[in-house]
């Protein structure tokens, strides 16, 4: 800590004072995707949940699961076949007829009807992968959701290299697209809180 206090002091930026400036309206899109890998080329969506918040007020909610072939099924990585297989997607997959295609017009239009007109930012974990995927997969819904982000995985750096480490999220990674869209929204609940505090 005293390491960290001596940085600060030689660094003259840190003590400069900022203006507000406060950007137009918009609405937070909490977004998760379910996918059978990492690679936006061979694997596939299957699973899309949202949560559509402003600031502190939940606008509505957007979840689907989408279809996985017996096909596709039977490449899937142990690991991964496994990892949805606990949680109950994999069933779900093979009941779905829902092809990514279809939930990249709804879910577009889902987005474009709950902002109302307003700006609208893409907020989640990690938004790169994610990202990367709707690029590929879904470039309706990326069109939708604009350029402005909220990442929480940057904030997580900036409070660890500034403000004495982040918090620990104990409910992520439950691979079940709403409940990491549920988690994701407390997480960024508890670095709201503890901003109001300083």
């Amino acid at each position: 800590s005293s390491w960290r206090g001596l940085q600060q002091w030689r660094c003259s930026w840190y003590h400069r004072s900022m203006e507000r400036a406060p950007m137009p309206s918009a609405v937070q899109v909490w977004i998760d995707l379910e996918m059978t890998g990492l690679d936006p080329e061979n694997d596939q969506i299957i699973e899309v949940a949202a949560i559509a918040t402003e600031g502190l007020v939940e606008l509505g909610r957007f979840s689907v699961v989408l279809s996985l072939t017996e096909k596709t099924l039977s490449i899937l990585p142990n690991k991964v076949r496994t990892m949805h297989s606990d949680s109950g997607l994999l069933d779900e997959c093979l009941a779905s007829r829902l092809q990514e295609a279809d939930v990249d017009v709804s879910f577009a239009d889902w987005i474009t009807n709950i902002s109302s007109g307003r700006e609208i930012v893409h907020c989640g974990y990690f938004l790169e992968t994610d990202r990367l995927f709707l690029r590929k997969r879904m470039p309706l819904v990326l069109k939708a959701l604009g350029y402005r982000q909220l990442d929480l995985r940057s904030i997580e750096e900036l409070y660890e290299a500034f403000l004495g480490g982040r918090f620990a999220d104990l409910h992520r990674g439950q691979h079940r697209a709403m409940l990491d869209v549920e988690a994701c929204l407390a997480l960024a609940a508890s670095y709201g809180k503890e901003n109001c505090k300083s």
